[in-house]
């Protein structure tokens, strides 16, 4: 195994940062922040992002889990935990156009840290911290 290392002019913040890094369907490597409009790609060719990231403060989104639904090109981003708060949250992103839709998970406990998968549009969730069960 070999690795590389880039330095870049673009500003992502590391010290706030979420953990929201994922595969767009066309292999494309990106940073969605779900609290700040405007989805951040890395282009391989100049090995820099397309934008820096404006967060200004940390996140209640921190450690997400985020899902990829094949069927309906969106990607799924649920729960999460920040600022000493657990996140029950469901923001469904297009990437094709850019919106975001959000949603309360009411009937699932809140949880991070927790191993999720999709399946034939079935979100599976298997334990998490901070969640009863």
């Amino acid at each position: 195994m070999t690795s590389s290392r880039w330095i870049t002019s673009k500003n992502i913040r590391n010290d706030l940062v979420t953990n929201d890094f994922v595969s767009l369907p066309d292999g494309t490597l990106a940073y969605l922040d779900i609290d700040v409009p405007g989805l951040i790609r890395f282009d391989e060719s100049t090995h820099d992002w397309s934008a820096d990231n404006m967060r200004k403060r940390h996140s209640v989104h921190l450690y997400t889990n985020t899902v990829y639904d094949r069927v309906s090109g969106t990607f799924l981003c649920m729960f999460g935990y920040g600022q000493h708060r657990y996140s029950d949250d469901l923001v469904v992103w297009n990437p094709s156009s850019d919106s975001l839709r959000r949603m309360d998970l009411q009937d699932i406990p809140p949880r991070y840290l927790a191993a999720t998968g999709i399946r034939d549009r079935k979100v599976y969730i298997f334990g998490g911290k901070g969640n009863p069960s």
